[in-house]
């Protein structure tokens, strides 16, 4: 079991990679993975829920709005959907998959350990006046992020180099190189500790 402060951070993405394994295995992407769309539910006054406390707090993702049905086959959308800062770079350039919505799942993991985005706030400097996958605006953000560096050295990450480990394979800029799916990622041994 991790230490006792880590506990919200693995929680809160032990079910989040739940939630997300769940929806991929429906076949499909959330596409707006962030903070404000993990909500926690608290039954413990419904008579209906089981006993054991563990069951009666949990997370849920929320707001499918944006959510869409993906195979291999799936045409590239004509805008970018999601919220800057959470969005993975290949789906700036339309490329949406299962590693997209893990990159944004890498960006909350980031913010619970450490409170700060995983990227400098200039990356986003401008709001992007043209959505459209592959335009000039959505290629330069692309390649700030290609060229930026997420620190790892900061507090709290050399206190918990499993957790660093799983952050960075959610956070790698080439989704290939990503954890594989949800499904890995809940294997991954800081998540089975």
């Amino acid at each position: 079991r991790p230490p006792r402060s880590t506990l919200f951070p693995y929680t809160t993405l032990f079910r989040s990679l739940q939630s997300v394994d769940h929806i991929h295995a429906s076949g499909l992407l959330h596409r707006d993975i962030k903070p404000e769309n993990i909500m926690f539910h608290d039954t413990t006054s419904d008579p209906s829920t089981p006993t054991p406390i563990q069951q009666k707090k949990t997370v849920k993702l929320i707001d499918f709005d944006s959510c869409a049905e993906y195979s291999p086959r799936t045409g590239k959308p004509k805008h970018v959907v999601g919220t800057i800062g959470y969005i993975a770079p290949e789906a700036l350039k339309g490329d949406y998959s299962p590693s997209s919505d893990l990159w944004s799942v890498g960006v909350i993991l980031y913010i619970l350990m450490t409170g700060d985005m995983p990227f400098e706030p200039d990356i986003y400097h401008e709001t992007p006046d043209d959505t459209r996958c592959g335009s000039d605006t959505m290629n330069s953000l692309y390649q700030r992020l290609k060229g930026a560096h997420i620190d790892f050295e900061c507090e709290p990450w050399p206190s918990f180099p499993q957790a660093a480990d799983l952050c960075q394979k959610l956070l790698a800029f080439n989704p290939g190189d990503r954890s594989p799916s949800a499904r890995e990622a809940l294997n991954h041994p800081w998540l089975r500790a």
